[in-house]
């Protein structure tokens, strides 16, 4: 059964650092993907403005590859965590703890758009992935029920060509 939502953002703040401490990923396998951080979790904003069709798409790739590498999955769904956290703290003006801040942009113009119980939300739906991946749940319907519970952003308007 799906946990609660928190009632305040407040709680979520407090457990934040907890649920990325809490994720279960080889020294490695972050190490790896750490340096790929921007592009990694470039493709978390880019889904949220996204059709339908790229999210399947995009949790069939990831469940073919954690069928392939448990760790690469458990370590991306980590920078997901952190890009969530990210939103969160540049949400409630807490920008300076910004882990990456060369997202900062990038996140205080999601913010406007974004509500925190959104945030809150993917948050733990991505915790609660996790999860159930460790139980052996079927991946690819848990990545599904995981991107399409991210908020849907409106597509942004092609910047004018010159």
């Amino acid at each position: 059964s799906m946990r609660r939502l928190p009632d305040t953002v407040k709680g979520l703040q407090e457990d934040g650092q907890t649920l990325i401490e809490s994720v279960p990923a080889t020294v490695q396998s972050i190490q790896a993907l750490a340096q790929d951080f921007v592009p990694q979790v470039q493709q978390v904003a880019d889904l949220l403005r996204a059709p339908l069709h790229q999210r399947f798409a995009l949790a069939a790739e990831v469940a073919q590859r954690f069928a392939a590498d448990r760790e690469e999955v458990q370590a991306l769904l980590g920078l997901w965590l952190e890009w969530w956290r990210g939103l969160l703290l540049v949400k409630e003006g807490a920008s300076p703890y910004l882990v990456h801040s060369e997202l900062r942009q990038e996140l205080e113009g999601l913010a406007a758009e974004v509500d925190a119980l959104a945030v809150a939300r993917s948050l733990r739906l991505i915790q609660e992935t996790l999860d159930v991946l460790d139980q052996n749940a079927n991946a690819r319907m848990a990545l599904e029920h995981l991107l399409l519970g991210f908020p849907f952003l409106e597509p942004q308007a092609a910047a004018p060509s010159v």
